[in-house]
C-alpha cells in the first residue's frame, strides 16, 4: 500500500531529485534542504492532534512538529517542552489562549534581560485591566504568581499615578491578595496605606488591631483614649435621705471618649443613667467627689461615697471613702473626694452611691457644682 501511494503521488505532482535534495513542485531543490515543496495553491498539512493526544506522544523527538487543534497552534518539541512555532516578536496575536496541564510547565513564558520589561500592560478605559488573574481550580491555584530569587528582585512590580496599581477581589470568602515570605517581608510599602471595607471600621486615630488568634484585624481606637467625666446633680435627685444609700445622678456629661457613659436625663429610674459600662477588661482609675449642705440647725455626722460595681447581677462596693466637714458661717458643707484604681471586667456596670447621717435625721441637699460633685474614669491598662 505504501508503494502504491508513493507512485500515485509521483504521477499527480511533478517530483524532481537533484543530488541529495528532493523537490515537489520545484525543478531545482535548494541544496541545503532535504525536501523542498513549492505550490501556489496548496500547503503542507502536518499531523493534527488534540492537546491530550500531543502530550501523550511517548519520547517525542526534538523538533517533532504537530498542529494542536485545541490551541489552533503549530507546536514543536524543543527537547524539554512543547512550544508554539513562531514565538518571536511580532508573531504573537491577540486574543491569545493557552493551556498548561503539566506541573512546572508554563503556558506562557517570557524572559527579560538587560533591564528590559518582560510584560507591560496599560489600561486606559474605565474598568479595564492591564493584567488580570483568576484562580478557580480549588486548593493551591493562583490567579497571579510572581517570584523573585534575587535579594533585590521583584516578583510583581506595579506602578500607578492616580489609580490602583494592584487590585484584588474575592467574592466567596477567599483571599483577594495574599503575600507570604519565609525570612523576608511578605509585604513592604512605601507611602500611605488604606484599609477599608468589610468590618474593619476605619476611624480617625484608630489603630489596626488583631481580634483573634488567626490574625484577623480591624481598626480600633487606642484603648488609652478611654476616658469620661460626669458632673453636677440632676434636679430630681438633688437631696439625699438620712442614713440610706442612694445612687448619685449626674446632670452633665463633660466628655466621653468611648461612648460608655450617659448622664441622667429624667426623673424615671434607669440603671444606664449616670453609670459607666466597662468596654474592655483592665485596670481603671476613678476620681469621684460629692458635696452636701445642711441647714444652720443641722449637723452632718457622716458622709460616705462608694464606687459600686454590678457584675452580671452581683453588686458590690469596690471602694468606700469618707467626707470632711467645712463650716462657712452658719452654712455647713460636707465634701467627700477620693481616687481609686480597680481591675474591672468587660460588661461591668460602675456607678457612685452616697450615704449621710445628720443630727435631725432628715434629708440634706447635694451640692450641684461640677467641680464639687463629679465622677470621672480612665483606662490605665487593658488586658
Amino acid at each position: 500500500m505504501k508503494s502504491i501511494t508513493y507512485l500515485l503521488g509521483c504521477c499527480l505532482f511533478p517530483v524532481f531529485a537533484q543530488a541529495q535534495s528532493f523537490g515537489i513542485g520545484v525543478s531545482v531543490p535548494h541544496s541545503s534542504a532535504i525536501v523542498e515543496l513549492s505550490s501556489a495553491s496548496r500547503g503542507l498539512l502536518v499531523p493534527r492532534l488534540t492537546t491530550l493526544q500531543r502530550t501523550a506522544i511517548a519520547n517525542p523527538a526534538k523538533g517533532l512538529m504537530v498542529y494542536d487543534t485545541n490551541l489552533n497552534t503549530l507546536m514543536h518539541f524543543t527537547g524539554n517542552i512543547w512550544a508554539a512555532v513562531g514565538g518571536t516578536v511580532g508573531a504573537f496575536t491577540i486574543p491569545y489562549a493557552g493551556t498548561a496541564n503539566n506541573q512546572g510547565v508554563a503556558a506562557f513564558s517570557i524572559t527579560s534581560e538587560n533591564a528590559a520589561t518582560a510584560i507591560s500592560g496599560r489600561a486606559s478605559a474605565t474598568f479595564s485591566r492591564s493584567v488580570e488573574g483568576t484562580a478557580d481550580g480549588g486548593l493551591g491555584t493562583s490567579g497571579l504568581l510572581g517570584q523573585a530569587t534575587h535579594p533585590f528582585g521583584i516578583g510583581i512590580d506595579a506602578y500607578t499615578i492616580t489609580g490602583s496599581a494592584v487590585y484584588g477581589f474575592s467574592a466567596n470568602g477567599g483571599t483577594a491578595l495574599r503575600a507570604e515570605a519565609g525570612t523576608g517581608f511578605a509585604l513592604a510599602t512605601q507611602g500611605y496605606v488604606q484599609l477599608t471595607g468589610g468590618n474593619t471600621n476605619p476611624a480617625e486615630g484608630a489603630v489596626l488591631t488583631s481580634i483573634d488568634n488567626n490574625g484577623n484585624a480591624v481598626w480600633k481606637k487606642p484603648k488609652s483614649d478611654l476616658a469620661f467625666e460626669l458632673a453636677g446633680i440632676y434636679p430630681s435627685f438633688n437631696t439625699i435621705a438620712h442614713n440610706a444609700w442612694q445612687k448619685v445622678h449626674f446632670s452633665q456629661e463633660m466628655y466621653d471618649y468611648n461612648n460608655s457613659t450617659a448622664p441622667t436625663t429624667s426623673a424615671g429610674v434607669n440603671p444606664s443613667m449616670s453609670s459607666f459600662v466597662v468596654p474592655v477588661t483592665g485596670v481603671y482609675a476613678f476620681h469621684l467627689g460629692a458635696g452636701l449642705r445642711s441647714a444652720a440647725n443641722q449637723d452632718i455626722y457622716s458622709q460616705e461615697l462608694q464606687l459600686m460595681v454590678n457584675r452580671a447581677g452581683n453588686v458590690f462596693a469596690a471602694d468606700t471613702m469618707e467626707g470632711n466637714t467645712n463650716h462657712l458661717g452658719n452654712i455647713k458643707e460636707f465634701r467627700a473626694v477620693g481616687s481609686v484604681q480597680y481591675r474591672l471586667q468587660a460588661g461591668d456596670i460602675v456607678y457612685v452611691n452616697m450615704r449621710q447621717t445628720n443630727s435631725s435625721s432628715t434629708a440634706v441637699s447635694i451640692l450641684s457644682g461640677s467641680d464639687i460633685t463629679f465622677f470621672s474614669g480612665q483606662l490605665v491598662f487593658a488586658e
